[in-house]
This record gives C-alpha cells, structure tokens and sequence, in this order.
C-alpha cells in the first residue's frame, strides 16, 4: 500500500490548488488494485471542495462536499466532466450570485464513459438565480432555486420566481439529456394577466390568441414539452378566471367564469359568460369557442340572451338570439339566426343572414337582409354596422307598408339611416303617400331621433 501525501498542487490551466492523500493498494489477494483519494480542492473563487474516490481497474466511485458559496458552478462542472451532454443548459443558461452544494456523488465504468452522466446525482440551492430556458424570451428570476441532476435528467425547482412579471408559484421545468432529441419539459403556474407581455411568451411557441386581457387576474397551468433539438413544441393547460376583462372585436368585455383548454394549438371555451356595455348598446352572452392557433380559424357561438340599443330603446324580443362568428384570415363572418326584436312597443322580426365582419375597422357589412316590423312594413336592408366607435350606415328598401291609414303611392321607398350619437333618417327622393284618402309629398325628407326625441332636421311638404 503506497500513501502519496500531497502537501500542496496547482493546476495552472484550470486555476486550481489541491492538497489531501492519494492511496493504492497493491494487496496481490484483492481481484483489482485500489486506489482511494481524498483532496481538498480550492477554486479560484476561494471555495473550497472535499473530493473523496475509489477507483478499480474497472470503475471509479466518487462524492463531493463543500461547505462554501459557490461563486462559479463551470469549475465543478469541469471537474466531474466537461464532455457532458447539453452544456447551454448549465454553462450559459444559468446566471447566479451563488451556489450551495448539498450533495453530490456518483459512478462511472471506465469502458462506457459516455455513459457516466447517466450515475451521476446532484442536488444544490442557487441563490439569485436567472435561468434563460429561451434564448429568445425573458430568463426566470429566482430568490432562491433546487437544482436536482439524477438518471441524466436536470431539474430545477425555483422559488420566490418571477417572469414577465408574473410569480411563478409552482412552476418547474426539466431537460432530459438521455434523449437523442433533448426535451426540456416547463410547467408554468402562475396568475396574472394575458397581456401582450404574456401572450408574447405564448406566440414564441406559436400559439396567438386574437384577444388580450385588460382587467382582472387569469389563473395559469401550463405544460409545455420543447424539443430542443427541431425547436418542436407541444402544450396542454388551462386557464382560469372568474372575472376578467378583455379587449376584443375593438370592444371591451367583461367575461365571468372563463375556463380556457389548451391542446396544442386547439383552443377551447364552453360555456362562458359575456357582457358588454356602453352609452349606446348593453348586451349579455353565454360563448363557446373553437379556435385552432395553427392556421388562425375557429368559430365563437354566442346564446345572447339580452341585447339593448338605447338610443332608440330597441330589445330583443324573444331569447336567447342564436349568433356565431367565424374566424378565418381570408375573411371573417357572423352568422345570425332569425331574430325578433322590440321598439316602442313595435315587434320587429330580422331573416337570418351571414354577414361578413372587417376585424381591422370592427364593422359589419350587411348584404340584403330582409326584415319585417308586425302589421306595417316589411324591407331589405343592406350597409355597414361599425362597432367601435358604433355608427350606422344603413340603406332601407320599405317593400310594403301599413300604418294607421298610411301608405305610400310607390310600390317601394328608398330610406337612408344614419346613426352617430344619434338617429337620422333620410331620402335623397320625394316621397308620396297617402293618409286616409289625401296625398302628401315630402322633398329631401329628413328626421332624426336624439335622446330619445323626434325632430325634423330639414324637408319640406309643398302646398
């Protein structure tokens, strides 16, 4: 048995001074030759590592202890093997003011090296920790953070963190370097917001949602599994509200009870409550949504079981209205059941229609859709509806019309109605009609309707 007392190395190339006792066994009776190590390592940022060994001819066992704050993770690193798997990950990734080593030990066959990663068992506690799993988003920062290498696979448990704003709860991630294809596997629990700082994180993995949140605390589970070699990713979560505002269509609406699935790129919503108002229109909804992030196509369908034009005290009649709108790039669509409305006590009744829906100007654009107010008149109406701010251009063709012994003397009348704060109504031609045996002509008819107020703005009845 050989002792070789080592009072004091340095190894110049990696900055390190050693001093311990390096022991062989040559015992001719035992099957192998030992030799058992144990040094006191400095580094260069004046930690200071217990390293103890046990090699054979066939293997080596070894562990290390440290009592310092490690200022320089790479350095150990490099002593265990700087030919390890999937260097970013804990080379440039990791950002820390210090780390504590709690454990760490292993194995490794001198004939399948490669595989000595595999035997290896870390645990340590990052202190102040920055963590950049995306090059290409925000690193999360760390009070404090375990990090567990065991079977080849990195765990990091982070605690008191924080991206994009939100607090990271219980979020983890993993990277799996026994894999051909390396996955990095990243639960994300968190509350906060969906707004542009969020949904940027979520567009990186190619899932664009077509709204953002305004108002109100989104609770977040998210799992998302990273192919880090093809950049692949694939997801599953939900997100949770029970009260929320969102800024869409140009409008801001108020959302209750909202539980949003993600598979991937599939997005799903049942049954969730929506209200909107403003001074002009007030509206309430249950909304179901199926949206596919992958092509930007889906379809919202709406139950409104209350709408209200105030301006012109108009109301659904009878509920719930029946409405779906179609998402597609090409060009979006609403599509409308037949409706039945109320206005100064006058039932209206509205054909179902598709009308095509302008996402960029929040306007609809209606193509011949007939309509019917009961026992008086019955129309097509063609124009544009603009939502935000809410304007009305609409052209009106009155078919027939009946009313309190009025009727007009041509088979149909051409009407202009014009909404912006208010209600006007116009026609560039004359109109004749009749009340109950005299005629009446009108030149440059126009009418408007403000809080509620008729009034004429101009016109004339020649004698």
């Amino acid at each position: 048995m050989f002792n070789i007392n080592i009072n004091s190395f340095k190894d110049k190339k990696r900055n390190l001074r050693v001093s311990g006792n390096v022991i062989l066994d040559t015992d001719q009776k035992a099957s192998n030759n030992e030799l058992m190590v144990s040094l006191k390592v400095c580094l260069d940022d004046n930690s200071t590592l217990k390293v103890y060994a046990l090699s054979t001819t066939q293997e080596l066992k070894y562990s290390i202890e440290s009592d310092s704050k490690i200022k320089n993770i790479k350095k150990i690193v490099d002593m265990i093997g700087s030919d390890l798997p999937g260097q970013f990950w804990y080379y440039d990734a990791i950002d820390m003011s210090y780390a504590e080593l709690k454990s760490v030990y292993g194995w490794l066959k001198y004939n399948n090296l490669s595989a000595a990663y595999k035997n290896l068992y870390v645990k340590a506690v990052v202190n102040d920790l920055k963590y950049t799993y995306d090059t290409l988003l925000k690193a999360i920062d760390t009070k404090t953070t375990i990090l567990v290498f065991k079977n080849g696979v990195l765990n990091i448990y982070p605690k008191d963190a924080y991206t994009y704003g939100a607090y990271l709860d219980k979020s983890w991630l993993n990277i799996d370097f026994t894999q051909n294809e390396i996955p990095l596997n990243l639960y994300l629990d968190f509350t906060a917001k969906l707004d542009k700082n969020i949904l940027s994180l979520l567009k990186r993995y190619s899932i664009e949602l077509p709204f953002i949140q305004t108002k109100g605390k989104l609770k977040t589970d998210l799992y998302l599994n990273i192919n880090l070699s093809k950049e692949e990713v694939q997801t599953r979560g939900e997100f949770f509200t029970k009260n929320a505002q969102i800024h869409y269509l140009g409008l801001d609406i108020n959302l209750y009870n909202v539980k949003v699935l993600l598979n991937n790129k599939d997005v799903t919503i049942n049954n969730m409550q929506a209200r909107y108002e403003d001074n002009i229109i007030s509206a309430s909804s249950n909304v179901d949504m199926r949206f596919d992030a992958s092509n930007q196509k889906g379809i919202l369908d709406f139950k409104l079981d209350s709408v209200y034009i105030k301006d012109i005290d108009t109301k659904l009649d009878k509920t719930p209205l029946y409405l779906s709108y179609i998402i597609d790039p090409k060009q979006d669509i609403i599509k409308a059941k037949e409706s039945r409305w109320i206005t100064k006590n006058k039932k209206i009744k509205i054909a179902k229609a598709e009308i095509p829906f302008k996402l960029e100007t929040s306007s609809l654009k209606i193509s011949q859709a007939p309509f019917s107010i009961e026992n008086i008149a019955d129309g097509i109406t063609s124009g544009e509806v603009y939502l935000k701010p809410f304007k009305v251009d609409l052209d009106i063709d009155i078919l027939s019309l009946k009313y309190n012994g009025v009727k007009f003397e041509k088979p149909n009348i051409n009407l202009n109605i014009n909404y912006k704060n208010k209600l006007e109504v116009l026609s560039k031609k004359d109109l004749t009609f009749e009340v109950l045996g005299h005629k009446y002509l009108f030149e440059n008819f126009n009418f408007d309707i403000y809080d509620n107020n008729p009034g004429w703005l101009g016109g004339s009845m020649p004698g």
